[in-house]
């Protein structure tokens, strides 16, 4: 097989295979676009088969299938002209001006004598190729007007159309000059592949198309996705319309509480209508996409639309889970030929539209949360201000009671001993010691509010050497006992000195009490070294406590132990795990009855 076969039976192929695709849509869907394109590549596609018939049967053609063949081959400017009025319209003559000329073509071929044939054959010719090129260039110019992905399309159909002229009249000069069969074989093959992208463009070819336009659409969408409604509804029309090149396009957004969709349209126009009134509205009623082509099964539009010559709709719902936003529409002046194809694409702009829209609304709730969370945290602060006054009363107005109450006391059991006697001298220290713990407590609540509203200021510390400051303070209290203190070395942390310093105090100051039932006591401050998030400890061999009431350990005025065991009043941990949470860590605990326990509590590295 030579080159030249090889080519021109590759064209054939082509032709015939999108016959069989056109075929099957113009079935599927018999609109007039369809069955118009349909009947151009059927002509094509019949016209290959009866030569590859003859050729492979090796028998001449009969007269009357010359002129059928030929009366087919003469009607591809008229179907091709059909096609252009299809995609992009028509000046009235042109249709019934090729069509009369198809059959006075047809007819003269048919009658006239043979010595006529070649002069008539060379007029055909000539008007073949001004036809198609003719519709080429309409083509061509509206490809040029075309936005999104319509503009390539309808390239490639102004190439594929361009391409069969040339071939035709190439045809026409072979009589002249035979070498320019290979040419016409080449431009036959270039005007199958150009046509065969136009009209059954490969998938991947149409993702490859769509997705320039759809981030194209979303970098621009998302720039100007802030605003009113119907400042963003309008903005995205012209978005869509530029990606889909559609003739006018709109987006309709729901308005609940009225139960109208109230659309924003590419060339000005604001409607507000129910959705039965919409010629997109069942696209948002049964939430699915759908095309919409008037005087088809007795579909009609709105006045509006008819008004302004829109004669179909590419329609899809714009919801986000169950939340109804409107619904994208995409107009057209006629049937449209690919409609299935870009109703693909309609439907990824509106979900792409929801997501935006559905991001406006997190971003108002967040506005929202932010104001009521300003407005929380005067309140707190308020509050803090109370708090603080409510402390200086405390430490101001209680105390000095305290003071005297203790004083007093003092002074009769040093200068009123004897008269006292022994029951007088037991109350009175009573009531010293309830003074006293009272103070502590004020002290202690005082300690705890103060954790809770002073200011951080972190820095870099060295938790094993203020440990050990703690450790020896603790030391000095009671100077009767032997407990070994153990902290490992290059402990470091970042926090604030003097909070941190409350925390190992409360701490160890709890190692300490707990541990003097021990004969031999120990507390020790390291870090974990395994798995997880680092934490340090505080550990000690005392008395330890039931993890069954761990949960109350950290809460105020809660105690595991009788205060005739253990001084205390419940504040300390508390107060830790308030000082430790505001640095961002969190504390807790692990004990055995008997076996002591331990502390841990997590801060930010240094």
């Amino acid at each position: 097989m030579s080159a030249n076969e090889l080519i021109q039976y590759t064209s054939d192929v082509v032709f015939v295979l999108i016959f069989l695709v056109v075929l099957r849509r113009a079935i599927k869907r018999p609109r007039r676009s369809h069955i118009d394109a349909a009947l151009f590549f059927g002509a094509a596609a019949a016209i290959v088969v009866e030569s590859v018939m003859l050729k492979a049967l090796a028998i001449q053609a009969p007269a009357w299938l010359g002129v059928v063949v030929v009366g087919l081959l003469l009607a591809l400017p008229f179907l091709t002209l059909r096609l252009v009025n299809d995609l992009t319209g028509l000046p009235k003559l042109v249709l019934p001006s090729a069509f009369a000329g198809w059959i006075i073509a047809t007819t003269a071929f048919a009658l006239a004598p043979r010595e006529a044939l070649l002069p008539i054959t060379l007029v055909i010719v000539a008007y073949f190729a001004v036809c198609e090129t003719y519709g080429a260039v309409v083509v061509f110019r509206a490809s040029r007007r075309a936005t999104g992905i319509v503009r390539p399309r309808l390239g490639a159909i102004a190439l594929g159309t361009a391409m069969l002229g040339a071939a035709i009249g190439a045809v026409g000069l072979i009589v002249l000059v035979p070498q320019l069969s290979f040419a016409t074989n080449v431009l036959a093959l270039a005007s199958a592949l150009a046509y065969y992208v136009g009209f059954s463009t490969p998938h991947f070819l149409r993702r490859s198309w769509a997705e320039p336009e759809l981030r194209a659409f979303m970098t621009q969408a998302l720039q100007r996705s802030l605003g009113s409604p119907d400042d963003l509804a309008r903005q995205m029309a012209h978005l869509v319309r530029t990606a889909l090149g559609a003739d006018v396009a709109a987006v309709g957004v729901w308005n609940e509480e009225r139960q109208m969709l109230r659309f924003q349209v590419t060339d000005g126009q604001i409607s507000e209508v129910p959705p039965i009134e919409a010629a997109a509205g069942p696209a948002f009623v049964q939430q699915r996409a759908m095309v919409r082509i008037e005087d088809r099964n007795g579909t009609t539009f709105p006045d509006r639309a008819r008004a302004m010559s829109l004669r179909s709709v590419l329609a899809a719902p714009i919801s986000f889970g169950e939340t109804r936003y409107g619904v994208l529409a995409a107009y057209a002046f006629r049937a449209p030929l690919f409609a299935e194809e870009d109703l693909e694409l309609v439907e990824i702009l509106a979900k792409q539209l929801a997501l935006i829209l559905r991001n406006q609304d997190l971003f108002g709730e967040v506005r929202e949360l932010n104001s009521e969370l300003e407005q929380r945290v005067a309140e707190v602060n308020a509050t803090n201000e109370e708090l603080a006054s409510f402390a200086y009363a405390v430490s101001h107005d209680l105390r000095a009671p305290l003071r005297a109450i203790d004083g007093f006391s003092e002074i009769l059991i040093d200068e009123k001993s004897a008269v006292l006697g022994d029951d007088g001298r037991e109350h009175l220290g009573r009531i010293r010691r309830a003074a006293q713990n009272m103070g502590q407590l004020i002290d202690d609540l005082l300690q705890l509010s103060r954790t809770g509203r002073a200011e951080l200021h972190l820095m870099p510390i060295d938790l094993s050497g203020l440990a050990r400051r703690v450790a020896a303070e603790h030391a000095e209290r009671e100077p009767e006992r032997s407990v070994a203190f153990r902290a490992v070395d290059g402990l470091r942390a970042a926090g604030d000195e003097g909070l941190l310093r409350v925390v190992l105090d409360n701490l160890i100051g709890n190692a300490f009490k707990f541990t003097r039932p021990v004969k031999q006591p120990s507390i020790e401050l390291g870090v974990t070294n395994g798995s997880g998030p680092k934490a340090f400890f505080v550990r000690d061999n005392g008395v330890g406590f039931d993890q069954t009431y761990q949960a109350k350990l950290f809460t105020p005025f809660e105690r595991l132990h009788s205060p005739r065991e253990f001084e205390g009043n419940g504040i300390g941990l508390a107060t830790v795990r308030r000082v430790i949470r505001r640095h961002g860590g969190d504390v807790w605990a692990e004990s055995t009855p008997g076996e002591g326990a331990t502390f841990f509590f997590t801060l930010p590295s240094a």
